[in-house]
């Protein structure tokens, strides 16, 4: 008697302890990382971010902030997939996450939506970035995710009850 079976392993970020370095291109230089899914990636165990209509498939990638202390990531198509959510996250390790951004769609034409989040942290701050398919349990495709390093916004100066604008 012979029985088969097929098993297929998940990549391996598709849990945030696998998460992949993610390259960050200087000030007004996108660094694209293709991002992969083949259909055995499944729900990661993360509490759920809460927006994208995220259904369970993720892939994660990390980096540190950079000198400036600013990033823009954003997604864009390769042209399989059109419609992505992504979350990012702080804290030292995977156990200790917390979420700081969470972005669903930016219109860049009739028929795609992407996600773009702009991130200030201090330098060296661990950040980990959780992508997905919009509203997908398993999807095979790609797009890519695009990680620029930005000029920080000015602090506001009013941002003291002492010192409030009338």
């Amino acid at each position: 008697m012979f029985f088969g079976m097929y098993t297929y392993a998940q990549p391996a970020n598709n849990s945030c302890s696998g998460a992949q370095q993610l390259a960050i291109g200087l000030i007004g230089t996108c660094s694209n990382t293709l991002v992969t899914f083949d259909g055995t990636e499944t729900d990661s165990g993360e509490t759920d971010p809460g927006c994208a209509s995220y259904q369970g498939a993720d892939l994660w990638y990390e980096f540190l902030m950079p000198a400036s202390g600013a990033i823009r990531l954003e997604t864009t198509s390769t042209g399989s997939i059109t419609d992505t959510g992504m979350a990012i996250y702080s804290g030292i390790d995977c156990n200790n996450l917390s979420l700081i951004a969470c972005s669903d769609d930016i219109l860049t034409s009739n028929t795609t939506f992407f996600s773009r989040i702009e991130v200030a942290q201090a330098s060296g701050t661990p950040i980990y970035v959780r992508v997905w398919e919009y509203g997908v349990t398993a999807s095979s495709g790609s797009f890519n995710i695009c990680a620029t390093e930005i000029t920080p916004p000015s602090v506001a100066t009013n941002d003291d009850c002492s010192s409030a604008e009338y």
